[in-house]
């Protein structure tokens, strides 16, 4: 058990988070470097405005479409709120594709980072998964060929 515990803190290097906070930045760290800082705030965007949606939803086939419409036009905000969360949802998938790129060309997978490439392939397709099913959570056409095409 010892040595588990050890092997997690090597991976995590949860004894130094204070020391880690003030150490300078190496040379040649630019933008690329702050895309997943930029793909945690699109999650939690996402998590947010869902979380406004899902108030006004409801997940009825008949009724699906026309709660969305009602949240469209009649709620104060709606159409920003559902923008917002379109556009972000495509940012984030773009986002973590070009973070995994990077974080896979510059190596930083390697020991003693595996265990946080693992988990960031799973969010990856957790996120993916999400966008697949929250296509047809509109439940009209577009939402109905999107999932056949996506299914085949």
């Amino acid at each position: 058990m010892r040595s588990l515990v050890s092997w997690l803190e090597d991976r995590l290097d949860a004894r130094g988070w204070g020391k880690a906070l003030r150490k300078p930045l190496p040379e040649g760290v630019g933008w690329f470097h702050s895309l997943g800082s930029v793909a945690l705030f699109l999650i939690v965007l996402q998590v947010l405005t869902g979380i406004v949606m899902a108030m006004h939803y409801v997940p009825a086939p008949g009724e699906a479409h026309e709660s969305i419409s009602y949240f469209i036009r009649e709620v104060t905000g709606g159409q920003f709120v559902r923008s917002l969360h379109y556009w972000a949802a495509s940012g984030l998938i773009l986002v973590l594709v070009l973070h995994l790129l990077r974080v896979f060309l510059h190596g930083a997978y390697k020991p003693p980072r595996e265990l946080t490439w693992m988990l960031g392939v799973l969010i990856f397709t957790l996120v993916l998964g999400f966008a697949f099913t929250g296509e047809l959570l509109r439940w009209d056409q577009k939402g109905y060929w999107m999932t056949v095409i996506g299914v085949k």
